[in-house]
């Protein structure tokens, strides 16, 4: 569980330009992060977390047009 900032793991199979969202619940963006055109491999980014309301949110990379998922609490 994440309280101020979260660093996420991305792994990108395929190199493309990738945008990350961050989605409440109810499937609205709290948090939107251009990342760029990224070669495969793997990166972290740190999401600062500090103004979002206690929850469950989904965080979405999307790459190409494939998209990965991965759960994010805040505490």
């Amino acid at each position: 569980p994440a309280v101020d900032n979260v660093t996420m793991e991305l792994n990108i199979a395929q190199a493309g330009n990738a945008t990350m969202f961050v989605y409440d619940l109810t499937g609205k963006v709290v948090y939107t992060e251009k990342l760029g055109k990224l070669g495969e491999g793997s990166y972290t980014r740190t999401i600062d977390c500090q103004n979002f309301q206690h929850g469950m949110y989904l965080v979405n990379v999307v790459v190409n047009g494939q998209k990965s998922t991965a759960k994010l609490i805040v505490r």
